[in-house]
Protein backbone atom coordinates (compact mmCIF):
# COMPACT_ATOMS: atom_id res chain seq x y z
CA UNK A 1 0.00 0.00 0.00
CA UNK A 2 1.62 3.59 -1.32
CA UNK A 3 2.28 5.98 1.73
CA UNK A 4 1.47 9.77 0.69
CA UNK A 5 4.03 11.98 2.61
CA UNK A 6 5.67 15.41 2.37
CA UNK A 7 8.78 15.91 0.29
CA UNK A 8 11.66 15.20 1.68
CA UNK A 9 15.98 16.04 -0.04
CA UNK A 10 15.94 12.39 -0.47
CA UNK A 11 13.54 12.11 -2.44
CA UNK A 12 14.45 14.61 -4.99
CA UNK A 13 17.10 13.10 -7.58
CA UNK A 14 13.88 9.49 -7.54
CA UNK A 15 11.50 12.46 -8.64
CA UNK A 16 13.36 14.40 -11.41
CA UNK A 17 13.92 10.90 -12.55
CA UNK A 18 10.96 9.35 -12.49
CA UNK A 19 9.20 13.54 -13.64
CA UNK A 20 10.87 12.79 -16.91
CA UNK A 21 10.17 9.19 -17.30
CA UNK A 22 6.16 10.41 -16.95
CA UNK A 23 6.24 13.53 -18.73
CA UNK A 24 8.49 13.17 -21.45
CA UNK A 25 6.85 16.27 -23.30
CA UNK A 26 7.48 18.20 -20.51
CA UNK A 27 11.02 17.36 -19.26
CA UNK A 28 12.92 19.40 -15.97
CA UNK A 29 16.15 19.67 -15.37
CA UNK A 30 17.94 19.53 -12.04
CA UNK A 31 17.78 23.34 -11.95
CA UNK A 32 14.36 23.08 -13.17
CA UNK A 33 13.52 21.42 -10.22
CA UNK A 34 15.33 23.37 -8.47
CA UNK A 35 14.19 26.30 -8.76
CA UNK A 36 10.06 25.36 -9.75
CA UNK A 37 9.63 23.41 -6.53
CA UNK A 38 12.83 23.47 -3.88
CA UNK A 39 12.96 27.17 -4.21
CA UNK A 40 9.23 27.94 -4.62
CA UNK A 41 7.76 30.72 -2.35
CA UNK A 42 4.43 28.34 -2.14
CA UNK A 43 5.82 25.38 -1.20
CA UNK A 44 4.69 23.72 1.75
CA UNK A 45 4.51 19.94 2.83
CA UNK A 46 1.05 19.62 2.37
CA UNK A 47 0.32 20.44 -0.88
CA UNK A 48 4.17 18.74 -2.06
CA UNK A 49 3.68 15.53 -1.58
CA UNK A 50 4.90 11.84 -2.63
CA UNK A 51 3.54 8.35 -2.94
CA UNK A 52 5.96 6.00 -1.56
CA UNK A 53 5.84 2.33 -1.73
CA UNK A 54 8.43 -0.25 -0.57
CA UNK A 55 10.68 2.88 0.23
CA UNK A 56 10.68 4.02 -3.62
CA UNK A 57 8.53 7.16 -4.74
CA UNK A 58 6.46 6.39 -7.10
CA UNK A 59 4.33 9.42 -7.46
CA UNK A 60 4.44 12.88 -7.01
CA UNK A 61 2.05 15.90 -6.35
CA UNK A 62 2.92 19.87 -6.01
CA UNK A 63 1.16 23.10 -6.35
CA UNK A 64 0.47 26.47 -4.56
CA UNK A 65 -2.19 28.56 -2.98
CA UNK A 66 -2.98 31.99 -4.47
CA UNK A 67 -5.80 33.62 -2.47
CA UNK A 68 -8.49 30.51 -1.84
CA UNK A 69 -7.30 28.95 -5.26
CA UNK A 70 -5.05 25.68 -4.88
CA UNK A 71 -2.95 25.71 -8.05
CA UNK A 72 -1.85 22.21 -9.11
CA UNK A 73 1.49 22.11 -11.28
CA UNK A 74 2.03 18.52 -11.46
CA UNK A 75 1.13 15.37 -10.93
CA UNK A 76 2.15 11.44 -11.65
CA UNK A 77 2.89 8.39 -10.92
CA UNK A 78 5.01 5.84 -12.62
CA UNK A 79 3.87 3.70 -14.83
CA UNK A 80 3.81 0.47 -13.21
CA UNK A 81 1.16 2.10 -10.60
CA UNK A 82 -1.15 3.33 -12.66
CA UNK A 83 -4.66 2.59 -12.40
CA UNK A 84 -4.46 1.84 -8.49
CA UNK A 85 -5.94 4.59 -7.14
CA UNK A 86 -2.38 6.32 -6.38
CA UNK A 87 -3.36 9.21 -8.26
CA UNK A 88 -6.42 9.72 -6.82
CA UNK A 89 -5.01 8.79 -3.53
CA UNK A 90 -2.36 11.97 -4.57
CA UNK A 91 -5.23 14.74 -5.30
CA UNK A 92 -7.16 13.76 -2.62
CA UNK A 93 -4.13 14.88 -0.47
CA UNK A 94 -3.44 17.71 -2.25
CA UNK A 95 -6.96 18.99 -2.05
CA UNK A 96 -6.93 18.35 1.63
CA UNK A 97 -3.72 20.56 2.38
CA UNK A 98 -6.08 23.37 0.12
CA UNK A 99 -9.12 22.94 2.04
CA UNK A 100 -7.05 22.83 5.47
CA UNK A 101 -5.38 26.70 4.62
CA UNK A 102 -8.75 28.03 3.24
CA UNK A 103 -9.22 27.03 -0.29
CA UNK A 104 -12.30 26.88 -2.10
CA UNK A 105 -11.19 25.26 -5.43
CA UNK A 106 -8.50 23.86 -7.66
CA UNK A 107 -7.37 24.55 -10.51
CA UNK A 108 -5.15 23.43 -13.66
CA UNK A 109 -4.53 26.51 -15.53
CA UNK A 110 -1.95 28.79 -15.56
CA UNK A 111 -0.60 29.96 -11.99
CA UNK A 112 2.44 30.02 -9.66
CA UNK A 113 4.60 27.06 -10.23
CA UNK A 114 2.78 25.57 -13.23
CA UNK A 115 4.49 23.47 -15.43
CA UNK A 116 1.82 23.58 -18.20
CA UNK A 117 -1.12 26.19 -18.47
CA UNK A 118 -3.41 23.14 -18.58
CA UNK A 119 -4.40 19.25 -19.19
CA UNK A 120 -2.84 18.28 -22.67
CA UNK A 121 -5.12 15.77 -23.76
CA UNK A 122 -3.11 14.64 -26.54
CA UNK A 123 0.25 14.94 -24.92
CA UNK A 124 -1.09 12.40 -21.91
CA UNK A 125 -3.70 10.55 -23.27
CA UNK A 126 -6.33 9.12 -20.36
CA UNK A 127 -5.29 12.60 -18.27
CA UNK A 128 -8.57 14.30 -19.04
CA UNK A 129 -10.57 10.89 -18.09
CA UNK A 130 -8.79 11.27 -14.61
CA UNK A 131 -9.41 14.70 -13.49
CA UNK A 132 -12.95 14.63 -15.16
CA UNK A 133 -13.34 10.75 -12.55
CA UNK A 134 -12.07 12.99 -9.70
CA UNK A 135 -14.43 15.94 -10.06
CA UNK A 136 -12.82 17.93 -12.04
CA UNK A 137 -14.58 20.71 -15.16
CA UNK A 138 -13.34 21.97 -18.18
CA UNK A 139 -13.69 25.92 -18.29
CA UNK A 140 -12.01 26.39 -21.76
CA UNK A 141 -9.59 25.19 -24.25
CA UNK A 142 -7.54 28.45 -25.06
CA UNK A 143 -4.26 28.03 -23.64
CA UNK A 144 -1.69 27.32 -26.73
CA UNK A 145 2.02 26.53 -26.99
CA UNK A 146 3.22 28.39 -30.39
CA UNK A 147 6.61 28.15 -31.63
CA UNK A 148 8.41 29.45 -34.75
CA UNK A 149 11.86 29.18 -36.49
CA UNK A 150 14.34 32.00 -36.34
CA UNK A 151 16.71 30.05 -38.94
CA UNK A 152 15.79 32.70 -41.83
CA UNK A 153 14.31 35.25 -40.28
CA UNK A 154 14.58 38.70 -41.13
CA UNK A 155 12.28 42.05 -39.41
CA UNK A 156 9.47 42.69 -41.64
CA UNK A 157 9.70 45.71 -43.50
CA UNK A 158 6.18 47.06 -42.51
CA UNK A 159 7.27 46.35 -38.71
CA UNK A 160 10.72 48.62 -39.58
CA UNK A 161 8.24 51.17 -40.63
CA UNK A 162 5.81 51.12 -38.11
CA UNK A 163 8.78 51.85 -35.37
CA UNK A 164 9.77 54.43 -37.45
CA UNK A 165 6.44 55.94 -37.29
CA UNK A 166 6.20 55.58 -33.72
CA UNK A 167 9.20 56.99 -32.94
CA UNK A 168 8.40 60.34 -34.57
CA UNK A 169 5.93 59.87 -32.46
CA UNK A 170 7.85 60.15 -29.48
CA UNK A 171 8.29 56.61 -28.35
CA UNK A 172 11.46 54.70 -28.04
CA UNK A 173 12.63 50.99 -27.94
CA UNK A 174 15.55 49.63 -26.19
CA UNK A 175 16.90 46.69 -24.53
CA UNK A 176 17.04 47.46 -20.50
CA UNK A 177 19.63 49.18 -18.87
CA UNK A 178 20.78 49.95 -15.45
CA UNK A 179 18.74 53.27 -15.58
CA UNK A 180 14.99 51.67 -16.51
CA UNK A 181 15.17 48.44 -13.88
CA UNK A 182 13.27 50.64 -11.74
CA UNK A 183 10.88 52.29 -14.06
CA UNK A 184 9.92 48.84 -15.55
CA UNK A 185 9.32 47.35 -12.10
CA UNK A 186 7.41 50.31 -11.03
CA UNK A 187 4.99 50.23 -14.68
CA UNK A 188 4.56 46.37 -13.79
CA UNK A 189 3.61 46.97 -10.15
CA UNK A 190 1.01 49.56 -11.31
CA UNK A 191 -0.24 48.08 -14.71
CA UNK A 192 0.15 44.57 -13.98
CA UNK A 193 0.55 43.59 -10.41
CA UNK A 194 2.88 40.21 -10.20
CA UNK A 195 4.13 40.33 -13.82
CA UNK A 196 7.42 42.01 -11.59
CA UNK A 197 8.41 38.61 -10.26
CA UNK A 198 9.00 37.66 -13.71
CA UNK A 199 11.77 40.05 -14.72
CA UNK A 200 13.07 40.16 -10.91
CA UNK A 201 13.77 36.26 -11.46
CA UNK A 202 15.57 36.81 -14.58
CA UNK A 203 17.96 39.98 -13.58
CA UNK A 204 19.13 37.89 -10.59
CA UNK A 205 19.74 34.58 -12.21
CA UNK A 206 21.60 37.17 -15.22
CA UNK A 207 22.51 40.10 -13.52
CA UNK A 208 25.06 40.91 -16.43
CA UNK A 209 22.29 40.48 -19.40
CA UNK A 210 20.28 43.17 -18.84
CA UNK A 211 19.88 42.59 -22.63
CA UNK A 212 17.34 39.80 -21.89
CA UNK A 213 14.44 42.26 -21.69
CA UNK A 214 13.53 44.82 -23.98
CA UNK A 215 11.34 48.34 -23.22
CA UNK A 216 8.74 50.77 -25.29
CA UNK A 217 9.06 54.15 -23.84
CA UNK A 218 6.74 56.81 -24.16
CA UNK A 219 8.89 60.22 -23.06
CA UNK A 220 10.49 58.92 -19.71
CA UNK A 221 8.00 56.90 -19.16
CA UNK A 222 7.47 52.51 -19.30
CA UNK A 223 4.55 51.70 -21.58
CA UNK A 224 5.61 48.11 -22.72
CA UNK A 225 8.16 45.35 -22.05
CA UNK A 226 8.81 41.86 -22.71
CA UNK A 227 11.32 39.20 -22.57
CA UNK A 228 13.29 36.04 -22.96
CA UNK A 229 15.20 33.47 -20.70
CA UNK A 230 12.49 33.51 -17.89
CA UNK A 231 13.94 30.05 -17.02
CA UNK A 232 17.30 30.72 -18.36
CA UNK A 233 16.56 29.28 -22.21
CA UNK A 234 17.13 31.93 -24.68
CA UNK A 235 15.07 30.82 -26.51
CA UNK A 236 11.94 31.14 -24.58
CA UNK A 237 9.30 34.39 -25.35
CA UNK A 238 7.70 36.13 -22.57
CA UNK A 239 5.81 37.63 -21.01
CA UNK A 240 5.02 40.19 -23.24
CA UNK A 241 3.05 43.31 -22.10
CA UNK A 242 1.74 46.39 -22.78
CA UNK A 243 -0.10 49.34 -21.19
CA UNK A 244 -3.73 49.60 -21.45
CA UNK A 245 -3.65 52.97 -22.48
CA UNK A 246 -0.94 52.50 -25.10
CA UNK A 247 -2.72 49.35 -26.76
CA UNK A 248 -3.73 48.86 -30.54
CA UNK A 249 -0.68 51.24 -31.67
CA UNK A 250 1.72 48.40 -32.81
CA UNK A 251 3.93 48.96 -29.74
CA UNK A 252 3.66 44.94 -28.91
CA UNK A 253 4.42 44.18 -32.55
CA UNK A 254 7.46 46.18 -32.71
CA UNK A 255 8.90 45.01 -29.06
CA UNK A 256 7.80 41.65 -30.43
CA UNK A 257 9.98 41.36 -33.47
CA UNK A 258 13.09 43.32 -31.71
CA UNK A 259 12.98 40.28 -29.30
CA UNK A 260 13.04 37.94 -31.92
CA UNK A 261 15.83 39.94 -33.45
CA UNK A 262 17.66 39.87 -30.15
CA UNK A 263 17.25 36.01 -29.57
CA UNK A 264 18.69 35.83 -33.34
CA UNK A 265 22.21 37.54 -32.28
CA UNK A 266 22.15 35.36 -28.87
CA UNK A 267 22.42 32.16 -31.23
CA UNK A 268 18.67 31.13 -30.84
CA UNK A 269 17.62 29.11 -33.97
CA UNK A 270 13.57 28.69 -32.89
CA UNK A 271 11.31 31.31 -30.33
CA UNK A 272 8.42 29.55 -28.30
CA UNK A 273 6.30 30.27 -25.35
CA UNK A 274 4.61 27.76 -23.53
CA UNK A 275 0.92 29.72 -22.41
CA UNK A 276 -0.66 31.88 -25.18
CA UNK A 277 -4.00 32.20 -27.01
CA UNK A 278 -7.16 33.49 -26.32
CA UNK A 279 -7.33 37.68 -27.45
CA UNK A 280 -3.73 37.45 -28.07
CA UNK A 281 -4.03 34.59 -30.42
CA UNK A 282 -4.53 36.49 -33.88
CA UNK A 283 -1.67 38.80 -33.00
CA UNK A 284 0.77 35.53 -32.52
CA UNK A 285 -0.27 33.91 -35.90
CA UNK A 286 -0.05 37.25 -37.70
CA UNK A 287 3.43 37.50 -36.41
CA UNK A 288 4.45 33.87 -37.83
CA UNK A 289 3.72 31.92 -34.75
CA UNK A 290 2.21 28.32 -35.21
CA UNK A 291 0.00 26.23 -32.67
CA UNK A 292 2.29 23.34 -31.53
CA UNK A 293 0.30 22.41 -28.42
CA UNK A 294 -3.63 22.96 -26.97
CA UNK A 295 -4.66 22.83 -23.22
CA UNK A 296 -7.85 22.12 -21.10
CA UNK A 297 -8.38 24.47 -18.51
CA UNK A 298 -9.89 22.68 -15.74
CA UNK A 299 -11.34 23.43 -12.34
CA UNK A 300 -12.51 21.53 -8.95
CA UNK A 301 -14.53 23.30 -6.07
CA UNK A 302 -13.85 21.99 -2.52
Amino acid sequence: MAKIRGLEGRDVIEIIDLWNDCLQQDPVSREGFRSRVVLSQGLDPSTCLVAEEDGRVIGFVFGTMQGKIGYLSVIFVSAGHRRKGIGTALLEAFAMGVRAKGGTKLSITWGPGAVMPGVDWVAYPGALEFFSKNGFVEVDREAVAMSRSLMDYRTPKEVTELEDKLRAEGYAFQQLNEERVLDLMQFLKAEFPGWENDPRGTLLRYPKNLDHILIALKGDKVVGYCQMAIDGLVEHFGPFAVAQSERNKGIGAVLFHNCLATMQTKGARNVWFARGGGRNYSFYVRHGMKEMRRYVAMDKSL
